[in-house]
């Protein structure tokens, strides 16, 4: 037999190079598919991450009670701050047990977010971005049906809770709540000098609310407003007496009687206290 025509060891070297071409498809289809699973498990990783990593936080409140029924709150502004570097969108607002339903917002410079020629409205289906280290504020309309929840009211002299809901499914929470009035009543006496020599002491009162407190932490009083009434009914100052430690000059106790004293202080967030809603006002009946 011719070498020539011998066509044996092409079928080897032919079935060698299939043997080849499956291996590397093999090779390239396991490859593809660590590949992919590599992908999905850094993408799982990023979306971990952005989970864990995303960070808001309410930093404030500025509200506006209700005209026809104070102190019930009619507007409410909430400044959200992104603290982490990816933005994060807000998918829903709750305030206590009502949901935000629509609402519209101000950038860092406190100017409305526009579309059209008109400030945009937010909800679960347009969402509201917040910038990496940036922050928005969401304008909330209690008093329209089309924007919250009917049934709930909510009060600035009462606790309420703010959770903000993201796309990423966190729920970042603050409860705000109102001061807490505390006052003290010291009785004075002064010495008064006539011009002719003569000496006659004076009693006075000295209302004390360097107590009061705030409970939320960072939050602090800025006002204290007292109010005291005379023979029971006699208003003499009607929250018009200011500071956290005051002498009613317009209150004799010579005549006076039956002396009744009531302290509202507020604090930086707008909250509001009366101490005649906590613990009753101060009462201080006849002197001998």
């Amino acid at each position: 037999m011719s070498l020539y025509h011998d066509e044996s060891g092409v079928a080897v070297i032919v079935g060698t190079l299939i043997l080849i071409l499956i291996t590397i498809t093999a090779a390239s289809g396991l490859a593809l598919i660590v590949s992919e699973l590599q992908g999905d498990e850094m993408a799982r990783k990023e979306r971990i991450a952005a989970v864990e990593g995303e960070n808001l936080r309410v930093v404030s409140i500025d509200h506006v009670q209700h005209i026809a029924t104070r102190p019930r709150l009619g507007l409410i502004n909430i400044t959200i701050h992104n603290l982490d570097i990816s933005p994060s969108r807000i998918i829903g607002i709750a305030l206590n047990d009502g949901r935000v339903i629509n609402f519209t917002a101000k950038d860092e410079a406190g100017i409305f977010i526009t579309t059209g020629g008109a400030n945009e409205i937010f909800n679960f289906t347009n969402r509201l971005s917040i910038p990496g280290g940036g922050a928005r504020t969401a304008h909330i309309n209690l008093t329209c049906p089309n924007n919250f929840t009917t049934g709930t009211k909510i009060a600035n002299n009462e606790t309420f809770v703010i959770e903000v809901m993201t796309s990423h499914i966190n729920i970042f929470r603050r409860a705000f709540a109102p001061p807490v009035p505390l006052a003290e009543v010291r009785f004075e006496t002064e010495r008064i000098v006539a011009a002719n020599g003569n000496v006659t002491l004076r009693d006075f009162l000295i209302l004390d609310a360097s107590r009061s407190f705030d409970p939320d932490h960072g939050d602090f009083i800025t006002a204290y407003r007292w109010a005291v009434w005379n023979n029971t009914n006699e208003l003499i100052y009607d929250y018009n007496l200011t500071g956290r430690m005051v002498r009613p000059m317009n209150l004799n106790l010579t005549t006076a009687q039956n002396i009744r004293i009531d302290l509202e202080i507020d604090d930086n967030t707008g909250m509001t206290s009366k101490l005649s809603q906590r613990s009753g006002n101060i009462t201080i009946l006849n002197r001998p």
